[in-house]
């Protein structure tokens, strides 16, 4: 029968067997990680760093063995890292925001790492910091970023430019047609009253005249202010919209609208769609020499669709493109996050589509 001071020899040996057998398993798995792993006391002080074989960050794992982490931290990030530190409780477990550690090439490389206190685990006895190289990540997001500042940049610019155009365009008009025409109708007034033979001549003329500038004056503030009332759907602002334009007889215009009048659609794309409608009409008037257009728009699974084709004699998509008027389109589909699509070739026609969320 064992004695017991052979028992208790026994159970320290068997303790210390499953301590080491701890210790390999540990090693084993921090040896062929992908990840960098250091243990750190309290402090800061390296106690432990993946395998020396391994080069981490251009350094041998050796090289940080008495060293404290804070002489490997950026300025500006050091004080949140160690912040974290001192209030991790032991067993607790915690992601630290990314943060900056000076490579050997003097390079700040941004780390995403993980953060155990195992201080009370005699196996470990600090804080397990397991860390990954995220440089080309954030990299990439930061041009993901200047990509899309740029963008809007453009878009801004786009914008910016279509709205003096249109400011110039309408300043011509009311100099060319509308202050002419104001200008006759004082010529015909001041002779009306020197002569008043001329009067029954005269004033049917310049009552014309002056109805011709009203006219002109209500389609110019048509085109600046937004077409949307509270109590005006988009259906309806369209059908104003084109029944302005079928006044003219200019264009046979077909409009198909389906399952609108009911749809719920923000107010942000309701003035994209009406607007990007209205700018193609335009364009159809102005260069397309058509005589009828087919106008469809729907309601489907959150979406509006809307498609406009007309009859005209088309043209080339390539060169067109580049045209303030089609770029603009573009940019206001796109600053709703809907898509545009237009198809044409010489002979041939145009066709506009659009896909819009409705909110």
């Amino acid at each position: 029968m064992p004695t017991k001071e052979q028992h208790l020899f026994t159970i320290h040996s068997s303790n210390q067997k499953e301590l080491e057998a701890s210790e390999r398993r540990f090693r084993s798995l921090v040896r062929y990680g992908s990840d960098l792993i250091i243990i750190i006391d309290n402090s800061g002080n390296y106690l432990y760093v993946t395998d020396p074989e391994k080069h981490v960050l251009g350094y041998t794992a050796s090289y940080f063995i008495g060293k404290n982490v804070i002489n490997f931290l950026h300025p500006d990030d050091g004080p949140g890292i160690l912040s974290a530190m001192k209030k991790l409780a032991p067993n607790e477990y915690i992601e630290l925001p990314h943060y900056r550690f000076k490579a050997a090439n003097e390079e700040w490389r941004w780390l995403e790492s993980k953060m155990t206190n195992f201080t009370d685990d005699p196996a470990i006895g600090g804080l397990v910091v397991n860390s990954r190289d995220v440089t080309d990540k954030k990299r990439l997001e930061a041009e993901r970023r200047n990509e899309t500042e740029k963008k809007h940049r453009q878009i801004t610019r786009a914008i910016v430019k279509a709205q003096e155009m249109e400011r110039h365009a309408i300043g011509n008009e009311l100099h060319d047609n509308v202050n002419q025409l104001l200008t006759t109708v004082k010529l015909y007034l001041l002779m009306s009253r020197e002569n008043a033979e001329m009067q029954e001549n005269l004033l049917p003329k310049a009552i014309g005249y002056i109805q011709d500038c009203i006219d002109e004056i209500r389609r110019l503030t048509n085109r600046l202010v937004s077409p949307h009332h509270p109590d005006l759907k988009l259906s309806e602002a369209i059908r104003d919209l084109i029944n302005s334009i079928a006044l003219t007889g200019v264009l046979q215009l077909n409009y198909q609208p389906v399952n609108i009048d009911d749809a719920e659609v923000s107010e942000d794309v309701q003035l994209a769609v009406y607007r990007i409608m209205q700018e193609q009409l335009t364009n159809i008037i102005r260069h397309a020499g058509a005589s009828v257009v087919d106008i469809s728009l729907f309601f489907e699974k959150d979406k509006l669709i809307l498609a406009i084709t007309d009859n005209g004699q088309g043209f080339d998509i390539k060169q067109i493109k580049k045209g303030l008027g089609m770029a603009n389109m573009y940019n206001r589909a796109l600053t709703i996050n809907g898509n545009l699509d237009i198809t044409s070739s010489p002979g041939e026609g145009c066709t506009l589509t659009g896909s819009f969320p409705a909110l």
